[in-house]
């Protein structure tokens, strides 16, 4: 290629030219080689030392992406530099002349002449035949060289072999271990990729965090993948700083069990070159801070609203057919729950469980795990007992187990009923006791007393009865409360039975009069019982201060003091109940009220003699009892003065001192074995003896207080006793209660006769009530005989049906009763008429004796059952008129 100036004709030769052009050539190759060379060596360095760190350990992504950014420094850097140095700055020939220079200086100074030669105009213009010359001269001397070998300082083949041992290296990784090498590559070209490191044991995937319970054992389980190339017979696990926990290779899995801890740390597990950093954290387990149980129970008990229950005890008792689900809370936001294995609903911290319908009693699992994975310890056993409907209690406190009335008294009492669920309603039951006198054809019915709503599970009512607004003539029933609750076809529940007696005015009467003779009977036994402890009593009186003053004396009137105030006591209960039977009496107007007013009297009367005067002879006999002894008591001999022993007199005895003390209320006494103090005494005779020996005379005077005196005689027999001296206490104790038990006697006798006597009026009134009583039963029996007379007329007993024979033998058992109570009242009549000895009680015995009612009423019984009906109407009607002459014959005059 010849260059052309428009100036000059003097060109480059050509073959220096093609020279130099090629030399340029090779330098470009060789160079750019070299740059090319180095900068892969780097990049397959930095690739290898990624690859053999990845073999030990997960190279960090900052530490590959210092390594990439190391290998790739000779492409980036260096193979531009030589691009630069070698391609840039050698583009026109003088430069490439000058790298000639280093080889062939002055061949290289001759071609660096000839180019500039070429490009200088001035140089030209001075000789251009010598510049031809010149030319032409470097021309054939550069034609003669081999400028290949000129390329200053040529490393290529260097860094050609030193790429091929990495290179070798790579390609041998990339086909034994082409996984690894891949994962290497990829994880060297993109550093700040997710790229897992490769390890030939392959570990299956493991959390990247952890959450254990606190201070609890816990396990992790490494499994080897099915694609691992290695599979080590044991693996570690570092938690913390901690040492080490091993575990063997077991069916693929290696159980690390690692102890209990308190603080999050890292848990390092190295299997082999795979090694994995799992974060870990102890925490409390999830605990349920509530569980209640709503209940839906049956329908049947009506129920508007469900049943909370707390169930946290792990026991729900339901009623059978209830439908339960159950609602938690617990200390942490819940992932999952279930029970007996199904899954329930969860959300945030609740649990809620499906509905479950309880027929029998069964156990159940509830179990939960939180959103970090944990659960609890141990699932929740729950049982659900399934309970039948229990019956309602009904009670009556204040209505009494038997009971006397008036058919036209209201009888109040309070019920209380309750259920486990709600009680339905609560009513009274009667049915009369059958009886063929009184009661021949019993009464029976119910009341509603109260109704209730299905959640009233206790309910309080108050309750009357009354025999006539009821409708119930006077008869013995027996009464029953009764509740029911909402479970069908249950059978009611009912309270103990009360006897009720409900009386007409005149039975009312004739109960309230043997009542008030019972009464009477009792007052009478305590009368007597205190006229026994008064002749008692005064023979205590009569005894001599030194009998009263004996131990078993004292005991006696003691037990006397005890007595009299158990007497006062059985008249106070006395006293009240006749009180109750005068208040029972008012309701009656069959009684006369200054009868009434006159027992009221008495009672006032008694009451006085119970409250206080029984009381006070009682309280004088103890202070007798307790009373200290007489004078004599210290004399020997005397009951309370204990006799001195033989040892006593040998010496002193320890306490004697304190015995004596005691005895005479703190006083010191002699001691009888102390020296005795001297006396000057002389001794007469005299006509009359004393009541004691000498002996007892001087041992009186040992037991006596010694004491220094003036000279005396004594005269023996020498008078009697002082007729004035004081009673000792106790007898005077004993005399003042005889006094008042004497006076309380006398007025106990008074109260007593007059209530002999109103007693005896009102025996006399019962007699006619009786009789009256007779007579409307006998009514009562040609009242029934006359309804079944059209049944039964013109017929043979065997021709009527079997409900009329019924009829009649019902009749006749009435008649048989009714004989059987004329009996009665007939021998009732005849005592009473021994007592009083009044002549219309006289006539009418003797006309009952002579009518021979009793057997006649005993024959009608036979005229009713065989069907003679007509004629026992007129026998019934007879003896009711009859009978009720009879009555106001005791009414009558005398």
């Amino acid at each position: 290629m010849q260059m052309q100036n428009p100036h000059h004709n003097l060109e480059i030769p050509t073959g220096m030219r093609d020279k130099l052009e090629d030399f340029r050539r090779r330098v470009w190759i060789v160079k750019l080689a070299e740059g090319a060379f180095a900068a892969v060596f780097g990049l397959l360095i930095s690739y290898l030392l990624v690859f053999s760190l990845d073999r030990f350990w997960d190279t960090p992504t900052w530490l590959r992406f210092a390594i990439l950014m190391t290998g790739t420094t000779g492409l980036a850097i260096w193979f531009p530099i030589k691009w630069h140095r070698w391609v840039w700055q050698t583009r026109r020939l003088e430069q490439v002349a000058r790298i000639l220079r280093h080889r062939y200086p002055r061949l290289g100074d001759q071609m660096l002449g000839i180019v500039e030669l070429a490009k200088s105009e001035v140089e030209q213009e001075r000789s251009e035949a010598l510049c031809q010359a010149a030319m032409q001269q470097v021309d054939q001397e550069t034609a003669k060289r081999d400028f290949s070998g000129a390329v200053p300082d040529p490393r290529h083949r260097h860094w050609a072999g030193a790429v091929a041992v990495p290179f070798g290296i790579v390609l041998l990784a990339m086909i034994l271990v082409p996984s690894a090498g891949i994962n290497a590559l990829t994880r060297w070209l993109m550093p700040w990729s997710a790229t897992e490191r490769y390890t030939f044991a392959q570990l299956d995937q493991l959390p990247d965090q952890l959450v254990v319970p606190l201070a609890e054992p816990f396990s992790l389980q490494a499994s080897l993948s099915e694609h691992t190339a290695w599979s080590p017979q044991a693996g570690s696990a570092r938690y913390g700083q901690q040492p080490a926990v091993r575990a063997e290779l077991i069916e693929g899995e290696y159980d690390f069990q690692i102890a209990p801890q308190k603080q999050s740390d890292v848990l390092t597990i190295a299997i082999g070159d795979a090694k994995k950093q799992v974060k870990v954290a102890p925490m409390t387990r999830p605990e349920l801070t509530s569980l209640t149980a709503w209940v839906t129970l049956p329908d049947y008990l009506q129920y508007s609203n469900q049943l909370e229950k707390d169930v946290r005890s792990g026991t729900l008792s339901v009623v059978k057919g209830s439908k339960t689900n159950l609602s938690g809370t617990a200390t942490r936001e819940l992932e999952s729950a279930t029970l007996n294995g199904a899954a329930q609903t969860v959300s945030g911290t609740q649990l809620n469980s499906s509905p479950v319908t309880i027929e029998a009693s069964t156990q159940h699992q509830l179990t939960w795990r939180d959103k970090l994975g944990l659960q609890a310890k141990q699932p929740f056993d729950l049982s659900f007992v399934a309970q039948d409907d229990e019956p309602p209690s009904v009670a009556c406190g204040d209505l009494p187990r038997q009971k006397v009335m008036l058919e036209h008294e209201v009888l109040a009492f309070e019920i209380e009923a309750a259920d486990d669920f709600g009680v339905k309603s609560i009513g009274l039951e009667w049915s009369g006791i059958e009886d063929p006198l009184r009661n021949p054809q019993p009464s029976s019915g119910e009341k509603l007393l109260s109704a209730g709503r299905p959640e009233s599970r206790s309910m309080l009512a108050s309750g009357t009865f009354s025999a006539k607004r009821l409708g119930i003539k006077p008869q013995s029933l027996r009464l029953r409360l009764y509740a029911t609750d909402y479970l069908p076809d249950r059978e009611r529940s009912y309270s103990p039975t009360y006897i009720v007696h409900v009386l007409t005015d005149q039975e009312h009467a004739i109960w309230i009069t043997n009542q008030l003779r019972q009464w009477f009977s009792q007052a009478q036994d305590v009368y007597e019982r205190e006229q026994q402890l008064f002749e008692t009593n005064q023979a205590i009186r009569n005894l001599s201060p030194e009998e009263i003053d004996r131990p078993e004396v004292r005991r006696q009137i003691e037990s006397q003091a005890a007595a009299e105030k158990s007497n006062a006591r059985q008249l106070g209960a006395l006293t009240s109940s006749g009180q109750q039977l005068i208040a029972e009496a008012i309701k009656n107007d069959q009684f006369n009220i200054q009868t009434l007013e006159n027992w009221a009297g008495m009672l006032n009367a008694l009451e006085e003699i119970a409250g206080q005067r029984m009381p006070s002879v009682a309280d004088l006999l103890q202070q007798a009892a307790s009373a200290p002894g007489s004078p004599q008591a210290g004399q020997p001999g005397s009951p309370t003065d204990p006799q001195p022993s033989e040892s006593s007199k040998s010496g002193p005895q320890v306490g004697t001192n304190r015995d004596n003390r005691s005895q005479t209320g703190g006083k010191p006494q002699a001691n009888p074995n102390s020296q005795p103090v001297p006396t000057i005494s002389d001794v007469e005779s005299g006509s009359n003896e004393l009541h004691k020996d000498k002996e007892k005379s001087e041992k009186a005077q040992q037991a006596s207080q010694p004491r220094l005196t003036l000279p005396g005689t004594v005269v023996q027999g020498g008078g009697t006793k002082p007729q004035n001296a004081p009673p000792p206490p106790a007898q005077k104790k004993v005399d003042e209660a005889v006094v008042q038990q004497e006076n309380l006697l006398a007025e106990f006798s008074k109260v007593s006769e007059e209530l002999q006597q109103i007693l005896a009026n009102l025996e006399s009134s019962t007699f006619v009530k009786r009789l009256k009583a007779a007579s409307r039963r006998q009514l009562e029996v040609a009242g029934d005989l006359n309804q079944s007379l059209t049944k039964s007329f013109g017929y043979n007993r065997l021709d009527v049906d079997q409900e009329v024979r019924d009829e009649a033998d019902a009749i006749g058992e009435r008649e048989i009763a009714q004989s059987e109570n004329i009996y009665v009242i007939q021998e009732d009549l005849e005592a009473y008429f021994n007592r009083v000895q009044q002549g219309k009680y006289k006539t009418v015995i003797n006309e009952m004796r002579d009518s021979h009612v009793v057997n006649e009423l005993a024959n009608l019984a036979d005229t009713v059952r065989i069907n003679l009906n007509g004629q026992s109407i007129a026998q019934a009607e007879f003896w009711a008129d009859t009978l009720d002459r009879w009555a106001e014959q005791l009414v009558g005059p005398g």
